[in-house]
């Protein structure tokens, strides 16, 4: 269980606590760009067994476009946070 310290205000260990726990503006944007590319991977399976070739290479299309956009924005704040790390 965490305890509150110095950089925890009561009201954010008060939703840790709860089990609500906040999630950032751009973890959100993650999470639905990445939910948007298994969503079409999904929908290009499912076209590509009944036969809709077009169909199927567009959604595969879109898919490949959002996941290496969630990858590289992954990447970029990974690397953000790593070198923000270190100056504190």
């Amino acid at each position: 269980m965490l305890h509150p310290n110095a950089t925890t205000s009561r009201r954010a260990y008060a939703e840790i606590k709860q089990g609500r726990v906040a999630i950032s503006p751009a973890r959100k944007k993650k999470t639905y760009m990445l939910r948007w590319a298994a969503i079409f991977l999904i929908i290009a399976i499912i076209a590509a067994i009944f036969g809709f070739g077009g169909v199927a290479g567009t959604a595969i299309g879109i898919a490949k476009v959002l996941f290496f956009i969630f990858i590289a924005i992954c990447v970029v704040l990974f690397l953000l946070g790593l070198f923000a790390g270190r100056g504190v």
